[in-house]
């Protein structure tokens, strides 16, 4: 039965189906709009790729374990799509929400959810598919705004132009990507893949600022041209790179089987305000300059700062996890010509490579500098007005033996 808003030539107010399959199709043809459809039934598919949709849409549960429907609308604004029935493809020219009530699109699980243009639904799959995935692709070519991913399953790749506000819930997902703005979504990964991964790539074209990430895994590669994160949370981080400026909180609570809970950390810009604490070593650290920081690898919780008169390295460092061994700073380089050292520590139980540039010595008596226990293998510090210093194999007796800077400190406990 097909509705329409009045007796004269108007759009559809709504359909009413009956008696339908998992192998029945309802064509929409022509330019019109629709405001809601009612299909107590299976539905194979609902073609309607030049209707504008809004009210709700109800399709019921199908018939066997295989059977999905498929789902096309043009422009979709203030809608609410409720399918008890898996979703195949969903396809939409756009999805606005104008009013309080949030939108939203919810079914057992979708292989794609792709909108050519903006996104601004709640998305909430209660189920998986054969391969444990709650959605195959979400793929907003537009701008997500404010919307809400709750998966009760995995992702395969998360998509879009840019997001912002909003939310990401999931076991893991593959990829997540934004092509040209911002992400600014909180994420909760509460599981991890056959790797141990919870995300094996976030790669953002504008800044990263969400509030928290918060994963229970590990984490691929992460790429960003500024982080702005107030907390990220993982196992580990194979690789993490920001072309700009780093600023917020990194905690990586474990390692992976060589002791390193992360094995590159590249700032091109400045780290200003950071904090990276892991739990196992760190391979690189290539940092364009640091200011007001911290790096800190297998440091108790708790502890930040140079430590005071007295201090033990049992009293600063954390015992190494069990079977692994005593985790390390491999290297860590402050990068750019002009960039600087300030007011910032960096700690590990034994360090590699340590090549400061721009040391600010006077910190107004406030202590800063770097932080091992059994030592540093190399350090090498640029000075204005004078030549480099290299001192190589820096242990406890030989601390004193290095130029004296100020405010800036090398501590071997």
């Amino acid at each position: 039965v097909v509705y329409f808003a009045s007796n004269d030539d108007a759009d559809i107010e709504r359909i009413v189906l009956a008696g339908t399959t998992q192998r029945s199709m309802l064509l929409v043809s022509g330019r019109t709009s629709m405001n809601g459809l009612d299909c107590p039934d299976p539905l194979g598919r609902v073609v309607a790729q030049t209707t504008n949709l809004s009210g709700t849409v109800t399709i019921g549960p199908a018939t066997s374990a295989t059977a999905t429907t498929m789902l096309l609308f043009a422009n979709v604004a203030d809608a609410n799509i409720q399918s008890a029935m898996p979703i195949s493809t969903f396809l939409a020219s756009s999805w606005l929400d104008s009013d309080a009530a949030p939108d939203t699109l919810t079914a057992p699980w979708a292989g794609t959810i792709m909108c050519r243009g903006d996104f601004a639904a709640d998305v909430n799959l209660t189920g998986a598919d054969a391969r444990g995935n709650s959605v195959n692709v979400f793929y907003a070519m537009g701008d997500v705004v404010g919307s809400v991913l709750n998966l009760a399953a995995a992702a395969g790749v998360i998509y879009a132009r840019s997001w912002t506000g909003g939310s990401i819930q999931a076991l893991y997902v593959g990829s997540l990507l934004t092509t040209r703005g911002a992400f600014g979504a909180d994420v909760n990964l509460t599981g991890a893949n056959a790797a141990g991964n919870s995300l094996n790539l976030l790669s953002s074209a504008g800044t990263v600022s969400s509030a928290s990430i918060v994963l229970a895994g590990g984490a691929g590669s992460i790429i960003a041209p500024a982080w702005a994160v107030g907390q990220f949370t993982a196992q580990n981080v194979s690789m993490f790179m920001s072309r700009g400026d780093f600023t917020g909180n990194v905690t990586l609570t474990g390692q992976n089987r060589a002791g390193s809970s992360l094995n590159v950390l590249y700032v091109m810009g400045e780290m200003n305000a950071g904090l990276v604490r892991t739990r196992g070593g760190i391979g690189t650290a290539m940092i364009g300059s640091m200011r007001d920081s911290g790096v800190y690898a297998c440091v108790l919780d708790g502890v930040a700062g140079m430590p005071g008169a007295g201090v033990t390295a049992a009293e600063y460092f954390a015992a190494p996890l069990a079977g692994m061994q005593t985790p390390a700073i491999r290297m860590l380089m402050i990068s750019r010509a002009a960039g600087v050292f300030a007011n910032s520590v960096v700690a590990g139980p034994s360090m590699g490579t340590v090549i400061l540039r721009g040391v600010a010595t006077d910190n107004g008596d406030a202590a800063f500098g770097l932080v091992a226990d059994t030592g540093i293998t190399m350090l090498t510090r640029y000075r204005d007005g004078a030549a480099p210093s290299t001192a190589r194999n820096v242990v406890a007796g030989l601390t004193d033996t290095l130029p004296a800077e100020d405010d800036f400190t090398v501590q071997i406990l």
